[in-house]
């Protein structure tokens, strides 16, 4: 929207690819059109007293297609998750987003090194 209020973004995910582990600052939610996608969806272990630390434990995973509808996700550690297509064939979803609150548009986790790090993608 161009006040901002939302964003909705179609991804085209190809076989073999997916994102990192992330959170948003912002509640999203998404469906798959075409194909299925696997989200994987994890809890943090540690406070979060140190910035640039996260120890996580993958809580869950689920194969998305249509017939399943939505996914959601919360703001912050409540929303930590991958998506990606382990098909053989094109998968496409439709996602929504609430405003991006602040700078950061959430956070990058790598958790074979308990890492953290602010994601400022699409910032004006």
């Amino acid at each position: 929207a161009e006040d901002g209020s939302f964003s909705l973004q179609v991804f085209v995910w190809p076989p073999g690819t997916g994102t990192t582990i992330h959170d948003h600052s912002s509640w999203g939610a998404y469906c798959c059109a075409i194909g299925s996608v696997l989200e994987e969806r994890y809890e943090r272990l540690d406070a979060g007293s140190r910035p640039d630390r996260a120890r996580l434990r993958k809580a869950w995973q689920l194969s998305w297609s249509g017939e399943d509808g939505a996914s959601t996700v919360m703001p912050g550690d409540k929303g930590i998750h991958r998506v990606g297509n382990p098909g053989e064939g094109t998968a496409i979803s439709v996602h929504l987003y609430g405003p991006q609150i602040g700078e950061v548009d959430g956070r990058d986790y790598d958790p074979g090194r308990d890492y953290v790090c602010d994601r400022r993608e699409g910032t004006k």
